[in-house]
This record gives C-alpha cells, sequence and structure tokens, in this order.
C-alpha cells in the first residue's frame, strides 16, 4: 500500500517534495514550486513495474509512478540529456531518490515518472 506524506509550504525557491512508502522502499519525488501550485501527488498504487504494470518494485527494474504535479511537461530522454553517458537523474524539473540514492530517469511527465529503481 502506497502512502504519501506531504512536507510544509515551500519557499519560493524550494522544491515541493512527496514521500512514497512502498514494500519498504522510500521514494522522494521533487519537482520546483515555481512549476505547479499544488505538491506532487502519487495515486493509491501508482507505482508499479514498467513492464508488467504489476504493483511493486525490485532492484534495477524500471518502474512507472502515476500521479498528479509530478513534473513541470512532459520530456523523453534524448542523447543531449545523457549525463557522461548516463541518464538524467533529474529530469522535467522531477527527480525519484530511492533508499536515498538518485534514480535514472528516462520519462517525465505531469501525470507519470519512468526511473530504473
Amino acid at each position: 500500500m502506497s502512502r504519501v506524506q506531504r512536507s510544509p509550504s515551500p519557499r519560493v525557491n524550494e522544491r515541493r517534495r512527496a514521500t512514497v512508502l512502498c514494500s519498504y522502499v522510500v521514494f522522494l519525488l521533487a519537482v520546483p514550486a515555481a512549476a505547479q501550485t499544488s505538491p506532487p501527488t502519487i495515486v493509491s498504487g501508482g507505482v508499479v513495474n514498467s513492464a508488467s504494470y504489476v504493483a511493486g518494485v525490485s532492484p534495477s527494474a524500471w518502474i512507472s509512478i502515476f500521479g498528479t504535479n509530478l513534473a513541470s511537461s512532459t520530456v523523453t530522454v534524448g542523447s543531449a540529456d545523457l549525463v557522461n553517458g548516463n541518464l538524467p537523474t533529474t529530469l522535467s524539473g522531477a527527480s525519484v531518490t530511492i533508499d536515498g540514492i538518485p534514480a535514472y530517469m528516462d520519462y517525465a511527465s505531469p501525470t507519470q515518472l519512468n526511473v530504473e529503481a
């Protein structure tokens, strides 16, 4: 079962954050406060395996996170987005941290993020 925790209202240049607890894995989403008026929200059951859409997270698997206000715009990673040959850990102003480690991202939109767990 997923649970979202909202942090207090951010100041002008701070990022809004949502924390999700899912099967003992903690996700931290960060989206620039200027890009939105509401904090990011993950829908119930909104963390799934990207290939099967089955709930749950496995190490090194691609996961999709569904919700609202997750990113400022829709972006799919291109070669210009690679950082030293690696996928970015920030995309469209959003980032995901899993157990304290920034997750690689390949897609971001206001309603979906795809990241490597």
